[in-house]
């Protein structure tokens, strides 16, 4: 659990960190791709979404998939390639 705090009070916000190995808790594989761009997930029980965690090669999203600002698609590149988020 993680907690947040906004003028209004204290919330618990549920967020748990699955490494990609153990992927039972997870609804499926799938659930956490990440293209190769990262080697963690976190589950957001409430929300029920799994969503990649430190984003790496530039790339930010649920599975790693856009790029960061400033960066913009290789389309020359896969999107599991490193380069795949390039400066102009």
């Amino acid at each position: 659990m993680v907690s947040t705090t906004w003028s209004g009070g204290t919330s618990a916000v549920a967020e748990e960190l699955v490494p990609l190995h153990q992927t039972s808790r997870v609804s499926s594989l799938t659930d956490c791709e990440c293209y190769g761009h990262s080697s963690r997930c976190s589950f957001i029980d409430f929300l029920n979404v799994v969503t990649c965690v430190s984003c790496k090669h530039n790339t930010r999203g649920q599975h790693c998939q856009h790029c960061r600002l400033g960066f913009y698609r290789n389309v020359s590149a896969e999107l599991e390639d490193e380069n795949v988020c390039i400066r102009e």
